[in-house]
């Protein structure tokens, strides 16, 4: 298991779960130090990298529950970084 750093980034096609272990998705995309989650049955939304509390090889555990995703899902990444909401 390798915790969050500032030089780790999630890869296309692995896993995310939440902090209590519900499955959201997997890496779609990847722009900048943001990431596209593919999620199942529902539109794609994008995430911020430092969310990403570790990865374990195809997993990546984020730092928040299942209930706080609402406020984290951003529209289009740009340029900067960050736990926030990117203008859609």
């Amino acid at each position: 298991m390798t915790t969050m750093n500032d030089s780790m980034m999630p890869i296309q096609g692995a896993n995310v779960l939440t902090a209590d272990r519900e499955r959201l998705g997997s890496v779609k995309e990847i722009v900048g130090d943001c990431f596209k989650i593919d999620a199942p049955m529902a539109p794609d939304y994008w995430l911020a990298s430092d969310t990403i509390a570790t990865i374990n090889g195809e997993n990546i555990m984020l730092r928040f529950r299942r209930e706080e995703i609402n406020d984290l899902k951003m529209g289009m990444p740009d340029s900067h970084t960050g736990v926030h909401r990117h203008a859609a």
